[in-house]
């Protein structure tokens, strides 16, 4: 013979033993959703960059943007900007969730991509949209490198 008490404890006992089986079986269906998604991917970002965040907090002496009295250099801003880009073409939310507040970048561009075409002195129109502006550096840099050199032109010219 059982007591009252003891069945209510056995009772107890089995109903969290299925709420556990529950639970568990609810995380792994949140998991795989989150997983399939990309959300758990986006978490994981994030939460690698409040933990460098958190690491690099009062440690001035590795983060180029900690001291507000120091202008970043436009180059720096620039390049910053071509890697957003960049990222943001090929969809790396993840990497550019930490990239930004990593690199101490706004949250709007400071300047638009016609601008930064102009800079860099490649064309922007609507066949070069279609691609981030460091695609357009790398093809200029792939023309320079086929081009002769001085040197090659010289021996050339006394053949």
């Amino acid at each position: 013979l059982i007591s009252p008490r003891v069945r209510l404890s056995l009772r107890r006992i089995i109903f969290n033993i299925n709420i556990m089986a529950s639970t568990s079986e609810l995380k792994d269906a949140l998991v795989e959703s989150m997983t399939y998604s990309g959300a758990m991917a986006r978490i994981r970002a994030r939460v690698r960059a409040e933990i460098a965040h958190a690491l690099d907090v009062g440690d001035a002496s590795h983060d180029v943007h900690s001291d507000t009295t120091t202008k970043v250099p436009f180059e720096t801003t620039f390049i910053h900007e071509l890697v957003r880009e960049y990222l943001r073409f090929h969809n790396l939310r993840d990497t550019a969730g930490v990239f930004v507040p990593e690199a101490g970048m706004a949250d709007a561009p400071p300047f638009d991509r016609a601008f930064m075409a102009r800079r860099l002195g490649v064309p922007d129109d609507t066949e070069s949209q279609a691609v981030p502006l460091l695609y357009a550096l790398v093809e200029r840099s792939k023309a320079w490198a086929s081009m002769p050199t001085q040197q090659q032109q010289q021996q050339q010219q006394q053949q």
